[in-house]
């Protein structure tokens, strides 16, 4: 398992010992904000006991704050607990993942098993950000981010078989359920193995070059419209007005989803007039300039 990095001085109390002012008093000169402080105590906290043990009082005594100030700045103790755990998350993964982060599949890789270690050095924070009986989407919008860029290149070269933001949901399903899966039956180094393996295996079932694509794999042309969409958004051509655009990236769409038994085909759902949108203008049409180019 990689090493975990430490939580970088931002999160940490660098002056432990410092006095709280008294009411009406000003802040001494490098003593750090209270919103910053209500982060550190509750980082802190969270490292020494589990999410149920952590009360308000004991944020704010740590932080050397009053309860209306953890109220000023969060709104509520839950809403401090998950921006502490973002922050965590942010601060360990990030740097993690981005040390061996040379190509996408080498970053996804990375992804896998940083995620995976940080699941098993900190549970408390990852259950905090994705666990079973939470709602919330912040845990999931942090790593969708984190893997996201890295299917986006995918996408852009012809390397996905599927569209990036289902190849990013189906990568983190995976990933989350292998971490909470360790965590609810600790092992030993077997446990890493499998894990790897089933990185590997979901790896296998998204992408499509280095002969990762299975037999079964969607039709070349799925591949195609995927890479072509992700281009064509991101160098934004000035050939087509923008209806012709939209319509385009909307054909797009329908081919990047591969065709399943009893239903029609993407390629002839786009044919169909109700599909093609406005009259495609004449060879001697000049199409009115888009709006912004």
């Amino acid at each position: 398992m990689t090493d975990l990095l430490p939580v970088p001085g931002a999160l940490a109390d660098e002056r432990p010992g410092t006095q709280v002012p008294a009411a009406g008093e000003t802040r001494p000169h490098g003593r750090r904000p209270a919103r910053e402080r209500l982060l550190a105590a509750a980082v802190e906290l969270l490292e020494e006991h589990d999410e149920a043990s952590v009360s308000t009082r004991a944020i704010t005594d740590r932080a050397g704050v009053t309860a209306p100030t953890l109220y000023h700045h969060f709104g509520d103790r839950d809403s401090l607990l998950e921006a502490a755990a973002s922050a965590h998350f942010e601060a360990v993964v990030a740097r993690e993942e981005s040390r061996s982060a040379r190509t996408p599949v080498r970053g996804l890789e990375a992804a896998w098993d940083a995620l995976l270690s940080y699941g098993v050095a900190y549970p408390q924070f990852f259950e905090l950000l994705f666990g079973a009986t939470r709602t919330g989407r912040t845990g999931l919008d942090l790593a969708e981010r984190l893997v996201g860029r890295h299917f986006a290149d995918l996408a852009a070269c012809g390397g996905l078989a599927v569209a990036p933001e289902a190849a990013a949901r189906s990568f983190l399903a995976a990933n989350i359920g292998a971490a909470l899966m360790l965590l609810a039956d600790p092992g030993e180094g077997e446990d890493l193995a499998v894990s790897r393996a089933s990185r590997d295996g979901i790896l296998r079932s998204l992408l499509t070059s280095g002969g990762w694509q299975v037999d079964d794999g969607p039709a070349p042309y799925v591949s195609a419209a995927i890479a072509l969409n992700a281009t064509l958004q991101a160098a934004n051509p000035q050939q087509l007005s923008e209806p012709e655009f939209a319509l385009f990236l909307q054909w797009l769409d329908r081919l990047s989803t591969p065709a399943v038994p009893g239903h029609e085909d993407p390629a002839q759902l786009a044919a169909t007039p109700e599909a093609q949108g406005p009259e495609a203008p004449s060879p001697h049409h000049d199409p009115a300039p888009r709006r912004g180019l």
